[in-house]
């Protein structure tokens, strides 16, 4: 399973091999399909990182959607720099009992 970031980036290749113009709302559409079509035909999802969430008029990823926001309704031209959304998990440290340890 790979991340929400990562299915953005390999659609991000296609449409620039094809020579096509991706924007948000299609990269989402797009997204939305490909997990649907995921879930229908292999029955597993194609991410789970994040979730689609439905707003009043259009659907949603959360975490793509803040990464590639700056480009609006234009043409996204650069792919996403981050690997993931787990930031926070990642730099919160971990507080381990290494007493407890030895004696299990």
């Amino acid at each position: 399973m790979r991340t929400t970031i990562a299915v953005a980036n390999e659609f991000l290749k296609l449409s620039k091999d094809s020579n096509l113009h991706i924007t948000n709302m299609r990269r989402v559409k797009i997204i939305y399909l490909a997990q649907g079509l995921s879930l229908s035909l292999l029955e597993r999802p194609l991410f789970g990182d994040d979730n689609i969430e439905t707003r009043k008029y259009v659907s949603i990823i959360p975490s793509i959607n803040n990464e590639f926001k700056p480009f609006k309704s234009s043409h996204i031209t650069s792919k996403s720099v981050v690997t993931g959304n787990n930031w926070k998990s990642f730099l919160k440290p971990k507080v381990v009992d290494i007493e407890n340890k030895k004696r299990s």
